[in-house]
């Protein structure tokens, strides 16, 4: 008889155990704050709603702004395409306006370099439309000099300098051989 009790004690020992670990898990969530999701209010929806839309109104107008810069860019190249070709050309500034305009910039930014393009558009014009009298070598560094200096001092960012930099010195070489084929020994 003495194996009968223990084998009840041994059962109802873990029975105490698991009753007291259900009863201390019940009293800590009656115990515990209960959570009340939040369920956000018709004038809260409203407020997102039109943060969205100014959001959504704010990236149209500055796509707007840049496709404008672009467009611009484009007609002043159209204008003075068939005078500035050999100079300037449709890839060029393509490559251009692909890195330096594109939408992952500023708008700002685009109508700035926008503004500088088509100076510069405007420029190769002028120059061409000149008339082009003899120049001496003297001239022509001259020239290659001081245009470099204006590159210089543009706000431009380093590599459209450099690329600006190359496409003048690749002038510079053509404008000297042409001149040294036309001088007479």
């Amino acid at each position: 008889m003495t194996c009968f009790w223990l084998v009840v004690l041994w059962f109802g020992a873990w029975a105490l155990a698991f009753a007291t670990i259900y009863l201390w898990r019940f009293a800590e969530r009656v115990s515990s704050p209960i959570e009340i999701s939040h369920t956000p209010s018709s004038q809260e929806i409203d407020a997102q709603r039109q943060e969205t839309l100014q959001r959504e109104q704010q990236a149209d107008a500055a796509n707007r702004r840049r496709a404008e810069a672009r467009a611009s860019c484009e007609l002043a190249f159209a204008t003075h395409a068939a005078a500035i070709k050999e100079r300037f050309t449709k890839a060029m500034l393509d490559d251009f306006m692909a890195r330096y305009m594109g939408n992952d910039h500023p708008p700002e930014q685009v109508e700035s370099r926008a503004e500088q393009l088509r100076s510069m558009i405007q420029q190769h014009a002028v120059k061409i439309e000149e008339p082009q009298k003899k120049k001496s070598l003297t001239d022509l560094a001259a020239w290659y000099l001081d245009s470099r200096n204006q590159i210089e001092a543009t706000d431009l960012s380093r590599d459209a300098k450099d690329d600006l930099l190359a496409q003048l010195e690749h002038r510079y070489a053509m404008l000297q051989e042409k001149y040294l084929r036309g001088v007479e020994p």
